[in-house]
């Protein structure tokens, strides 16, 4: 199995709600610092190219963690974070089955530019086609939503065990009925069997190749899921 894992970052900088917004650094952090060091080859898109935003909330306490602070100071993964490829760019070679897993870490940034993202949905689709695991972690699963399971065309996280940023969560911060969407509801929704854990607990769900992590305290435990699968 390939030893190459493609992140995708989101590329919004702010919500429609007038907040400035980007990714949350712990939920890139944590997965990319357990992945790194079992040997994996991470390369990191974001849907437009460029700098990926961070939340700056996430830069600070009490958001930090040994996890953030290894990864800023890592010159690997800041020389990959200061200049990202369109993930557009990145179908083919997910096609060909190039990458063994693709993750998507959140932010609410993600629940803006994920789901719209016909590049992010082919990139995902390719990777699980070719066998590959696709892992999400809190907002990030808003990039599973318009993702179908190639092999039956249908939504891909029908019939399977999944979690994600919850309802209660998004109410205890003010924005359910706010953002775009609800993925509780849209996992739901398609199918999906939504399990959440007590609000701002870690929760990581796996079945068929599907990693799904609630928030960003579930984002540790989603780089070990992923590590097992990909075993």
């Amino acid at each position: 199995m390939s030893k190459k894992i493609l992140f995708v970052l989101t590329s919004a900088t702010a919500t429609p709600w007038g907040k400035n917004t980007g990714y949350w650094l712990e939920e890139v952090a944590a997965p990319y610092n357990h992945l790194t060091a079992l040997g994996y080859e991470i390369e990191i898109a974001s849907i437009a190219g460029g700098v990926p935003p961070v939340d700056e909330t996430s830069t600070a306490e009490p958001f930090t963690s040994e996890d953030t602070h290894k990864f800023i100071a890592d010159p690997v993964a800041t020389a990959k974070m200061s200049s990202t490829r369109p993930v557009e760019e990145y179908v083919e070679r997910a096609r060909k089955g190039e990458f063994a897993c693709v993750f998507l870490p959140g932010g609410h940034g993600a629940a803006i530019d994920f789901s719209p993202s016909a590049g992010l949905k082919s990139v995902i689709e390719g990777c699980y086609g070719a066998n590959g695991v696709v892992g999400a972690v809190c907002h990030g699963c808003a990039g599973l939503i318009s993702v179908v399971d190639p092999a039956t065309g249908e939504p891909l996280v029908m019939g399977k065990t999944v979690t994600g940023f919850s309802d209660v969560e998004e109410t205890q911060i003010g924005l359910l009925g706010v953002v775009p969407f609800s993925i509780e509801a849209e996992f739901k929704r398609l199918g999906g069997n939504y399990k959440a854990a007590e609000a701002w607990g870690p929760l990581v769900c796996v079945q068929d190749r599907v990693v799904t992590g609630q928030n960003p305290k579930s984002s540790k435990q989603v780089g070990e899921k992923l590590a097992e699968l990909l075993a």
